[in-house]
């Protein structure tokens, strides 16, 4: 039986896993391949050869460096080359300068903890976080004008720390055209745990009232008194 060389011109699926041998039933099976290597996929279908590195420039005093793509716009974009406690900028095959010298921001960060930066972007703003560090907010404010500052968030994400002890109770609403409400007092007994005093008083239409002392601690209710009468609706 002569062996078949079917045509293969869709790479879209890019590479496929081992579990996806034998799987012809699949469009994904006849749009990919097993590897991949130093090519690149086209939006077409075909596969090209991967470019080559370009040589810009050494790192500063040849020292171990991380890279970093920072796109503001489809016209501005840099590699951002961070080293040892130090910050510079690669546009149009060149090192960015200023004042004839290469453009270059200090930063908190050693060369050993570069790798563990962890960065976002949105347009032309870039935050940089670290454990040890605080936030860093990485600015670009003209075409060859970069600023690096420590972030501050304000009014936000989180709600108003409560730091009282004075809470609101539920109002109850429910029976008749009576009305029942008030506000409890919550109170913390270091001994005891939660609890303390706590008062609750409210008034139907027909006049009467109940109030009690005593509240909850250590799992068990206190004892309170029980007075007043009903009144009609």
């Amino acid at each position: 039986m002569p062996v078949q060389h079917p045509i293969l011109n869709n790479f879209t699926a890019g590479e496929l896993s081992p579990r996806m041998a034998g799987r012809v039933d699949l469009d994904q099976y006849h749009a990919g391949a097993a590897e991949i290597l130093n090519m690149m996929v086209l939006p077409q279908g075909g596969a090209t050869r991967r470019s080559g590195s370009y040589h810009v420039a050494a790192t500063k005093a040849n020292a171990t460096t991380r890279l970093k793509r920072f796109v503001a716009s489809d016209r501005a974009a840099y590699m951002l080359v961070f080293g040892d406690y130090c910050l510079r900028f690669v546009r149009n095959r060149g090192l960015l300068l200023s004042g004839g010298a290469p453009l270059e921001l200090a930063t908190p960060w050693p060369a050993a903890v570069l790798r563990e930066l962890v960065m976002t972007q949105s347009a032309d703003v870039m935050f940089i976080t670290h454990g040890t560090t605080a936030p860093r907010k990485l600015s670009r404010t003209a075409v060859d004008v970069f600023a690096i500052e420590t972030a501050v968030f304000d009014n936000g994400p989180w709600c108003t720390e409560n730091t009282g002890d004075t809470g609101t109770a539920p109002t109850d609403t429910s029976g008749g055209s009576g009305s029942s409400g008030g506000q409890g007092t919550l109170g913390y007994d270091p001994n005891n745990g939660a609890g303390g005093e706590g008062a609750d008083s409210g008034s139907d239409a027909g006049g009467g009232s109940d109030a009690g002392q005593g509240g909850e601690s250590g799992g068990a209710e206190g004892g309170g008194g029980d007075g007043g009468g009903d009144g009609g609706e």
